[in-house]
């Protein structure tokens, strides 16, 4: 008996040896003959002026390359693009792109399969054709500032099809004399004296400067004492902390413990959870998964966010913020408490970022002076900036 139990113990340490081997002689192999990958490269993008048909109607070039930077060859079977903005308010515009290899341009707006070989380059050519039925062409671009062109790719080689997706940003102010834009950002806010005064903006978008803001649409009505108040997403789309959801993979962890949290929580989402994650890291989230667990059992709430921190408190899943946004997962601010005491230095103004929403819960996240946080939470639980399209992200309080 005990010769046979010795017998199936090196059998089937024997078979996992095999097993082992097997599947390292597997990864040195798959990792020798590796794959393909595709990469746009950096340092060249060349936009065409607008070629203008008639008053109504403009087309733009646009080239970019790519370059297969895998082991094997690849072949990028379809690209697609779409022009954004999109929507009911530019319904009334016809808009189309079409996207070909430099050295295959056919004329049906086809796109030909196309193979590209390891360490090659492929010249990315597009054009872009807008049409406006009741205003000059001219007009409509400068009302849109700047259009999206999302490039829609698949491709594959030793791995089934990978799919992905490339932005490309057209900024309509290139094709303008400075002369012509003058007024296009005066955007006025009437001071009625109240304790609150809403201040609107443009959209705010990845790239904007606080300081800048201040100075273009805040600082003609601030007066002495003035609270300057920030809402904690625009802050965040400002520092670039937008993820578009298509562009996040989320991991074997975050498509599994989404289905903890509650269907109205941004963790629900496998994509919000996954940016969760990195932001910081897998044994915290696991423990504060831990301890909300725990808290839920002795009934008392909050816990995990206790643990796992603002960072993760204040994601945003998708719909959670204004369009565009409305497609990405937001992140809260980088370093809330650091810009609140610089910007107090460097300019003398106090200032808040907040969350508030329209069910009057105000979380003041960071405050130049500790003392005004009643005031901050008093002033702004109507929540009079409002959470739609009202572009008023930012907001002046007054003491009485």
């Amino acid at each position: 008996m005990e010769k046979v139990l010795i017998y199936l113990v090196i059998t089937l340490a024997g078979v996992v040896a095999l097993f082992f081997i097997a599947w390292l002689i597997y990864t040195l192999v798959k990792k020798r003959v590796g794959d393909c990958e595709i990469k746009w490269t950096d340092g060249y993008l060349k936009i065409e002026e607008p070629q203008y048909s008639n008053d109504r109607e403009a087309s733009i070039e646009f080239a970019l390359p790519l370059k297969n930077v895998g082991k094997q060859q690849c072949i990028i079977v379809d690209m697609i693009g779409r022009i954004h903005p999109e929507g009911d308010k530019y319904n009334f515009m016809k808009n189309r792109v079409h996207v070909y290899r430099s050295d295959n341009h056919r004329g049906d707006q086809y796109w030909e399969a196309t193979l590209v070989k390891p360490g090659d380059t492929a010249i990315i050519k597009g054009e872009i054709w807008i049409e406006s039925p009741d205003k000059p062409i001219r007009e409509l671009m400068k009302e849109l500032r700047q259009v999206e062109v999302d490039l829609y790719y698949k491709y594959y080689c030793r791995s089934p099809i990978t799919y992905e997706r490339k932005v490309l940003k057209i900024d309509f102010k290139d094709f303008f004399d400075p002369e012509e834009l003058s007024g296009e950002d005066d955007y006025v806010t009437l001071d009625k004296g109240e304790q609150v005064l809403p201040i609107r903006t443009p959209l705010l978008v990845p790239g904007n400067d606080i300081y800048t803001i201040f100075e273009k649409y805040v600082k003609q009505h601030y007066k002495n004492g003035d609270i300057f108040a920030i809402c904690e997403s625009a802050l965040a789309i400002m520092e670039g902390r937008v993820y578009y959801c298509e562009d996040i993979n989320p991991g074997f962890i975050a498509t599994h413990l989404n289905k903890f949290f509650k269907m109205d929580s941004s963790l629900s989402s496998p994509y919000s959870l996954e940016m969760g994650l990195r932001e910081v890291g897998v044994p915290r989230m696991l423990f504060s998964m831990l301890m909300g667990v725990l808290g839920k059992i002795i009934g008392k709430d909050g816990m995990f966010y206790y643990f796992a921190g603002r960072a993760v408190a204040t994601i945003d899943d998708c719909t959670g913020t204004l369009p565009p946004f409305d497609k990405y997962v937001v992140m809260g601010p980088g370093n809330p408490k650091g810009l609140v005491k610089e910007f107090r230095e460097k300019t003398g103004v106090k200032l808040a970022v907040v969350d508030v929403n329209d069910l009057g819960r105000v979380d003041v996240l960071a405050l130049s002076e500790p003392e005004d946080r009643q005031l901050v939470m008093k002033s702004l639980k109507t929540n009079p900036q409002g959470n739609a399209n009202e572009q008023t992200p930012i907001a002046l309080i007054r003491k009485n």
